[in-house]
């Protein structure tokens, strides 16, 4: 399969979270705010040793697949991904990295991990 030819089956959602909130009784988390929808090729990994010792500690790694814009762009480790079909599920993002090409970005997340 070439780079250009993923099938972007899922649907998922870019949240980024607010400034804190500074407050008498501390800092306060900022809330998780829905940036934009995107079709997506989501991949759950499993199999190498890492990724079945990250398993164990019940952390899935998780690869989702978007086609590079101008929006998709934005999105950093400071961000999360949900999943649409799947209970809005929420991923922790870990890494980004851009295809050779440029046309998709493939984003490595973790299900399992706190994302406030």
């Amino acid at each position: 399969m070439t780079t250009n030819q993923y099938l972007l089956r899922d649907s998922v959602a870019f949240d980024k979270r607010t400034p804190d909130i500074v407050g008498d009784a501390g800092i306060t988390p900022g809330d998780w705010v829905e940036q934009f929808k995107e079709r997506a090729a989501v991949t759950w990994l499993r199999g190498s040793e890492p990724v079945i010792a990250q398993r164990l500690q019940g952390v899935n790694p998780v690869v989702v697949r978007v086609r590079s814009s101008a929006r998709t762009r934005l999105i950093d480790s400071s961000w999360r991904v949900r999943l649409k079909g799947r209970n809005n599920l929420a991923l922790s993002i870990v890494s980004l990295m851009p295809d050779q090409r440029d046309f998709y970005i493939e984003i490595t997340c973790q299900a399992g991990v706190s994302s406030g």
